[in-house]
């Protein structure tokens, strides 16, 4: 939040050119489905929030809208709560551990993307000629106007909605995080007593899963440090391990 409002301010007193804090706050907050005690949470961080901007000096006019400062602040917590993109990693805590998230990302022009429980694209971060980047890939040749759906959770048992997970646990735990009750189309399969063995075949193609790993499995150009030597522009690797897939 610091750095979206130091680049808020930086746009105002025109110290950075382009607007993109528009795209931030055009993004949907869903304010209203958040239960009381998150609404709560955010209001604190909210204070914490005016005490900074007070003694940088921001100007009253920071955010857009009639909102005082105070409630401003909470939708825009919102909106970072309901839009962002985690920043993980497996070189802190290894292949098994699962992906460790050491950062957020808001990216206005990536979260038109819906959730599918049977995604056809897969995303990761890294950095690009020295910048930060989200990168996203098709995880399979798509068909002509088929929707692009990521994953909003995990895939693998450990955490999130996986492979082991039964459609009412992902479906409860979209709600809890992301405030919608998933329809997709693996959702609507099993909802109608259909095979779920199929979907989670389908998932376990994209998880490495050896000797316990966690990682998925992506384009060997978008391996940790780039593509391994010996590998070809088409093969995929584990995102934690490096194993080829075959």
């Amino acid at each position: 939040m610091l750095r979206v409002l130091r680049r808020r301010m930086d746009e105002i007193t025109g110290s950075s050119s382009g607007s993109a804090f528009d795209a931030v706050w055009a993004l949907c907050d869903n304010r209203a489905h958040f239960s009381p005690a998150r609404i709560a949470s955010f209001s604190r961080i909210a204070t914490a929030l005016e005490s900074y901007l007070r003694a940088v000096g921001a100007p009253a006019d920071l955010l857009p809208g009639p909102l005082p400062l105070h409630d401003a602040l909470i939708s825009l917590i919102s909106r970072e709560e309901c839009n962002s993109f985690g920043v993980y990693t497996f070189a802190r805590k290894g292949p098994r551990s699962g992906r460790d998230s050491h950062g957020l990302a808001l990216i206005p022009d990536a979260v038109y993307f819906n959730h599918g429980c049977l995604p056809n694209v897969g995303h990761v971060s890294r950095n690009v000629d020295g910048v930060p980047a989200y990168l996203f890939y098709a995880l399979r040749d798509l068909d002509a106007g088929e929707e692009a759906e990521i994953s909003y959770v995990e895939l693998d048992d450990g955490e999130g909605a996986g492979v082991g997970r039964t459609v009412t646990e992902r479906r409860d735990t979209l709600e809890r995080l992301f405030l919608f009750r998933c329809d997709c189309a693996r959702c609507r399969v099993e909802m109608g007593g259909g095979d779920s063995d199929v979907g989670r075949r389908e998932l376990a193609r994209m998880l490495c899963l050896e000797g316990g790993c966690r990682g998925r499995f992506v384009p060997a150009d978008m391996a940790v440090g780039g593509r391994p030597v010996g590998l070809e522009e088409e093969d995929w690797v584990c995102e934690a391990c490096g194993r080829k897939r075959v």
